[in-house]
């Protein structure tokens, strides 16, 4: 892909997140559809975001992969920020979000630099699957956390 492709990429997500995020957060809010499913649902959607990039070499799949990514991204992201700020307990909501926002930055240093790695050592195939199937256990570890939060009423933190 050359510059300009990429310039249209990134501008199709960002489009995609302005016209569309706010409505979709506003309505799944006052749906019965509890936060964690959606935020499984959303990281679901970008673990075959990054399995769909193996599928051809077909530029266009690019796009479809992006439009996995922005509608994982636009689903996950609010609704597991909500979800720590629930977790917690009036008065320590600040140590809940500071703990996201931690992990949440601490992933954004390790992440690129793993992926880095991964692609320079075994190539981009081999990294998009990684990526798939590290996304695919957080699926299933956010299914337990669900299940065992509603089982056992454990406090996350």
């Amino acid at each position: 892909m050359d510059e300009q492709q990429i310039g249209l990429l990134l501008a199709m997500n960002g489009l995609l997140i302005f016209l569309v995020e706010m409505p979709i957060v506003h309505n799944l809010e006052k749906s019965k559809i509890e936060g964690l499913k959606i935020v499984v649902i959303g990281t679901f959607l970008l673990g075959i975001s990054f399995l769909v990039l193996n599928f051809t070499t077909w530029i266009g799949i690019v796009v479809i992969g992006m439009i996995f990514m922005t509608f994982g991204e636009m689903l996950g992201f609010p609704f597991s920020n909500s979800y720590a700020l629930d977790r917690s307990q009036r008065g320590n909501q600040g140590e809940y979000m500071a703990m996201y926002s931690m992990s949440f930055s601490f992933a954004h240093i390790l992440g690129p630099n793993i992926g880095m790695h991964i692609s320079d050592k075994y190539g981009f195939t081999v990294t998009w699957y990684v990526m798939a199937l590290l996304l695919l256990l957080a699926c299933f570890l956010l299914i337990w956390l669900n299940k065992l939060v509603k089982d056992d009423g454990v406090n996350c933190l």
